[in-house]
């Protein structure tokens, strides 16, 4: 009796030792089956985002593509504002370099974001780079970026690719190197440059302008020539006084935005640039050459003492008024011209020689017993001023951009 109830106990021990044992199994195998789902979860939410990231490159590159053909015509046009129709294929190609980089990094800002259809994920760029290859021997614009994919659901994953383009500019070539010129541009009033360095005064070391407002004298420097000097006025409300010193002076440069006064003799001064924006007054007499210019934007005023009054002699220079110009004397000598855009009145004399050129849009007057009488000579049409007065305006750029200049992404970097 006792041998059979112990056989009972072993063979009720061992069913619950298999039962356990299949408990444990079956535990096991559901764990792994739910380790195995929640990879797999993750490896999709991963591959979402690889996906993602992937379409972002094919979307930019396109994007990048379309953003190149359509400013093509705004990298003409700046272009055709430093380069013109002699400009080499090799310049053309390395400003096109550049404008073309920095166009498309003002395009293109990190953050940009555009969705994907079909799938709950997006993606972004970021670190957007466009530069000009450094080396002078090739025309590209190297273009680097991440785009990183995201997706949600429930948990976000997210994945970063790198990915290197370029863009060819070396087939592109210029066509406007036998255009003929596009028109004349009068003068602007806007050649002398604001001094980067600004001194207060004129014999300040180490620096070669100065920068006034209001109404301001030059004041004398004794026994001095103003040389090599910029004076800068950008102030409309006061006028901008030179004195005696300016006698012999050498590549004086003079720009005002308000009148300018000349109080004095001014002669025998070389490579001279006077400019203003308003009227101009020169109370004596004012001889300039070697290649001097004077831009007056309206007036060129007399003084008011006929006795005394403004005499302006040019040798081998260039003076042009934007209006009326009132003078005692006119000497226009060798090599030299004179525009006047409206009326030029004289009380005394005029001469020009044969090598230079008196371009007058309006009329010209001579004082005859207190009268001003018209006078032959020197007027000549608005196509003749502005070819004799006027730059030659370069040939429009035109840049045959070429068929070949497409995007490729030789790069990617999966993170």
């Amino acid at each position: 009796m006792n041998k059979y109830r112990s056989e009972q106990g072993y063979a009720l021990v061992a069913v619950l030792a298999i039962i356990t044992i299949f408990m444990i199994l079956s535990l096991t195998f559901m764990g792994q089956a739910a380790n195995s789902i929640k990879q797999n979860k993750i490896v999709e939410e991963k591959s979402n985002s690889v996906a993602a990231a992937e379409m972002g490159i094919t979307y930019y590159q396109v994007a990048i593509q379309d953003a190149f053909e359509s400013q093509q015509d705004d990298v003409t046009r700046i272009l055709s504002g430093s380069l013109n129709g002699n400009s080499s294929n090799e310049t053309v190609r390395k400003e096109a370099a550049k404008t073309v980089a920095s166009l498309l990094q003002s395009v293109f800002q990190a953050g940009d974001t555009q969705p994907v259809e079909g799938i709950p994920a997006n993606f972004t760029l970021s670190n957007f780079s466009a530069a000009p290859y450094p080396s002078p021997n090739e025309h590209k614009v190297k273009i680097t970026f991440n785009v990183v994919g995201t997706e949600n659901s429930g948990t976000i994953k997210s994945t970063k690719l790198f990915a290197e383009m370029a863009l060819d500019l070396g087939s592109i070539s210029n066509d406007g190197l036998s255009a003929p010129p596009s028109g004349y541009l009068l003068p602007t009033y806007n050649t002398v440059s604001e001094p980067e360095i600004k001194c207060l005064s004129l014999t300040s070391t180490g620096c070669n302008g100065i920068v006034v407002n209001g109404n301001y004298e030059v004041p004398k420097i004794n026994g001095t020539k103003i040389s090599d000097k910029i004076i800068y006025s950008n102030d409309t409300s006061g006028s901008l006084t030179l004195n005696s010193n300016a006698n012999n002076s050498s590549k004086l440069h003079v720009h005002s935005e308000g009148p300018i006064i000349v109080d004095s003799n001014m002669n025998s001064s070389s490579s001279l640039i006077i400019e203003t924006n308003s009227n101009a007054k020169f109370e004596g007499q004012l001889k300039v050459d070697t290649e001097s210019k004077l831009y007056i934007a309206k007036s060129l005023l007399n003084n008011s003492d006929k006795n005394n009054g403004n005499h302006l002699t040019l040798d081998n220079s260039y003076t042009y008024i934007g209006e009326d110009a009132y003078l005692t004397s006119l000497d226009v000598l060798s090599h030299s011209t004179m525009c006047v855009h409206r009326n030029l009145y004289i009380d005394k004399s005029k001469y020009v020689d044969s090598s230079s050129k008196l371009l007058v849009l309006g009329t010209i007057f001579l004082l005859d017993k207190g009268i001003y009488r018209e006078v032959s000579g020197g007027k000549v049409s608005q196509d003749e001023f502005n070819r004799e007065c006027g730059s030659k305006l370069p040939p429009n750029l035109s840049i045959n951009w070429g068929n070949n200049i497409y995007t490729n992404v030789s790069d990617v970097d999966y993170d």
